[in-house]
C-alpha cells in the first residue's frame, strides 16, 4: 500500500480530483489537502480532507 498526498487546487476540474481521490483510496493510504480556492469549486468534500494548512 502506497502513502499518497493528493492536493487539489482551485480549478474547474477540482471535482475530478475528488473522483481520483476516491479511486486511489481503495488501495492506498491517501491524505487529501484542499486549498481555499478548491473549496470554491467543490460543494461537498470528505470530512477527512485537510483545509486549514492553506489558511491565511
Amino acid at each position: 500500500m502506497a502513502k499518497i498526498i493528493l492536493v487539489i487546487t482551485g480549478s474547474i476540474a477540482a471535482h475530478k480530483g475528488l473522483h481520483l481521490y476516491e479511486a486511489l483510496k481503495k488501495e492506498n493510504d491517501v491524505e487529501l489537502l484542499l486549498t481555499q480556492d478548491a473549496l470554491k469549486f467543490l460543494k461537498d468534500w470528505p470530512t477527512t480532507a485537510k483545509t486549514e494548512i492553506f489558511m491565511k
